[in-house]
């Protein structure tokens, strides 16, 4: 089958890496005393956003998080920056397939994240260097699933819908993309991805061994 894919938007969390907050959670119980159960409240939906939005910076999300815990003088700020590395784990089996789709087609990155992560990143994800470019949120402002993200994603990469392949383990984000005309898979398992691709004509993941 000819492949109409000329370029792979890959995720981050959840599918190029694993993620860990309960190891957040647990560290940050375990620096301040105070229940799992309040700390997992803090996290609210609106600090992530804006952080993840970059309408706020490390600073102010730190703040932001100290501030709403009852006791805020019992979190110290190495302590935060320590567990919220925590969430950070290792690569999944995806990375393989991201390093043999580089070397036959152009790899972007698209990802709701934070830069101390991508700080955090920038050291240990193995991925980066083979990527053609990135879009993540604190970047442009926007998070998915807005689609206005995807359309940035696709003007960067100077591609059309149809000729992007975008893989995502949060399926709002993957109908999201669909709507606007990408061809999208929800990621649940290597087996189902590499299937998918080759379905589109990536057939080269049939040959390569690395």
């Amino acid at each position: 089958m000819q492949s109409g894919i000329t370029g792979v938007f890959f995720d981050i969390g959840g599918v190029l890496l694993n993620i860990h907050p309960e190891r957040t959670i647990q560290h940050l119980n375990n620096c301040t005393g105070i229940s799992k159960k309040i700390i997992k409240t803090a996290f609210s939906h609106e600090i992530l956003n804006k952080y993840e939005k970059g309408e706020i910076n490390n600073q102010e999300f730190f703040q932001s998080i100290k501030r709403v815990l009852p006791k805020t003088d019992s979190l110290c700020e190495s302590d935060f920056w320590e567990a919220w590395g925590m969430l950070l784990g290792e690569e999944t089996s995806v990375s393989p397939v991201l390093r043999s789709c580089s070397k036959h087609i152009p790899i972007w990155l698209l990802s709701n994240t934070n830069p101390y992560h991508m700080e955090l990143g920038a050291k240990r994800f193995s991925f980066l260097p083979l990527v053609t470019g990135l879009v993540f949120s604190y970047d442009v402002g926007y998070r998915k699933p807005d689609e206005d993200i995807f359309r940035i994603a696709l003007n960067l990469a100077g591609k059309t819908p149809g000729e992007v392949f975008f893989i995502d383990d949060d399926l709002k984000n993957v109908n999201q993309a669909r709507k606007i005309g990408l061809n999208s898979h929800h990621f649940t398992s290597i087996e189902s991805l590499k299937q998918k691709m080759i379905e589109l004509g990536l057939s080269f993941l049939k040959d390569d061994s690395t």
